[in-house]
């Protein structure tokens, strides 16, 4: 009976992994993420994607709010909650010229539109679309400074 509940509890598991990768990516995914993100001494700006880019590309971190949801929902757009302006910092550390913006679309739902609106309006000037890698109903979209 223990080994029939193993093998139950091994099969589920694998099940439950091969679900999250194809909603979330695998490490193709993750590389191509990765050359289309690289900051090359430069700051990437995960505004909403997988923090495990800073890593990947040895980005330097544009703000200690370096987590999706710290700048981009709208529940931690507080000052009081945050101890600092989520508008301010986000036009700071766009005014530093990251060198690569990471998106996730759709966007969320509960969404900070005024950073939202920060961080768009700047991708329209200066960005271009470098990767849009499609994971499961979500497109991760980098966008990389022009030069």
């Amino acid at each position: 009976m223990t080994a029939l509940l193993l093998v139950a509890a091994l099969i589920a598991s694998q099940l439950l992994l091969a679900g999250q990768r194809r909603a979330r990516g695998g490490a193709s995914d993750a590389v191509r993420l990765e050359a289309a993100a690289a900051a090359h001494g430069r700051c990437l700006d995960d505004y909403d994607g997988p923090p495990a880019l800073y890593r990947l590309t040895h980005s330097c971190l544009p703000s200690r709010f370096v987590l999706p949801g710290h700048l981009d929902t709208a529940n931690e757009a507080s000052a009081a909650g945050l101890g600092v302006d989520s508008v301010t910092e986000t036009r700071r550390f766009m005014a530093s010229h990251p060198a690569s913006v990471m998106f996730d679309l759709p966007l969320f739902e509960r969404g900070n539109r005024a950073t939202l609106a920060i961080v768009t309006a700047e991708l329209a000037r200066h960005y271009v679309l470098a990767a849009d890698v499609r994971t499961g109903k979500r497109h991760r979209l980098v966008y990389r400074r022009r030069s």
